[in-house]
């Protein structure tokens, strides 16, 4: 009676559903030499990405390798218990080296495309490289990447800290949150924005369609700032206090650096540390 009601259930199913009943898992790691590489480019499909700096050490180079590594698991499904093992083990991730560009991405044969999933874990690197992320859905975390840091993710909230030499994330739906001491561009279609920077006053853009937007600064004495928000715009720094709703534009001293705040839904916060 139960295998009777077992194959009225399949049927009632799509073939799909019924066929591939079983998982695969298929772990690995990787260490990939980055000796004589400037950026390193990440391009994945749907998972968290979490990337590390280290910082070189005189005198102990085990401190910081020139090294690339990782480590993940790719998980599938299966008609059965060993072809679904099969379809984990056949994806890789990659890594192309062309002059001093070093491209790490994903290859998925066509026949598993929609089968297997990855499960990324931490990445650690050199923290003076510059490091380009891409992305689909999951968060990404960067910490202790010194250079140049741009994030591209469709889905995810989106960290960042370090990026001294300048910083771009677009992400269409998530929150923002960065401690940097470069200057930076960052976009959110739907998500609140929170930028802490460390350091002197460097150029900021900011622009959320619906999110409010938080600003720390350590210096704004040759600051030229511009806001619209349709909610409260609140500044509280060493050389303005205001409040106010809708738009706010004021130039201090030279007016060298520019923050740029926008918000269609929300409103604005920059104050001082």
């Amino acid at each position: 009676m139960r295998r009777a009601t077992s194959v009225a259930a399949c049927a009632a199913l799509s073939i799909s559903a019924c066929v591939l009943g079983f998982r695969g898992k298929a772990a690995f790691t990787a260490d990939h030499d980055l000796s004589g590489v400037e950026e390193v480019e990440i391009t994945l499909p749907d998972t968290p990405i979490d990337i590390l700096g280290c910082t070189a050490v005189e005198d102990d180079p085990e401190a910081c390798p020139e090294l690339l590594s990782y480590r993940g698991v790719w998980s599938s499904l299966g008609g059965t218990s060993n072809k679904a093992e099969s379809n984990a083990a056949e994806p890789t991730v990659q890594l192309v080296r062309e002059g001093g560009l070093a491209a790490l991405s994903t290859v998925v044969p066509l026949s598993i495309a929609g089968l297997v999933d990855l499960e990324m874990g931490t990445m650690t690197m050199p923290g003076d490289r510059d490091v380009q992320v891409y992305g689909g859905v999951g968060d990404v975390s960067v910490d202790g990447m010194l250079s140049t840091v741009t994030v591209v993710v469709d889905v995810g909230d989106v960290e960042v800290r370090g990026a001294n030499d300048g910083l771009a994330v677009n992400t269409e739906h998530g929150n923002i949150l960065v401690f940097t001491g470069g200057h930076a561009d960052l976009r959110t279609q739907w998500g609140s924005v929170d930028v802490e920077q460390l350091g002197g006053a460097r150029d900021l853009f900011v622009e959320t369609e619906n999110g409010d937007i938080t600003v720390t600064l350590t210096d704004d004495a040759d600051v030229s700032f511009t806001i619209r928000a349709p909610g409260t715009i609140r500044i509280d720094t060493p050389q303005v206090t205001a409040v106010t709703d809708g738009s706010f534009e004021r130039t201090l001293g030279t007016g060298s650096v520019s923050i740029e705040l926008t918000t269609d839904a929300g409103g604005v916060v920059v104050r001082g540390s």
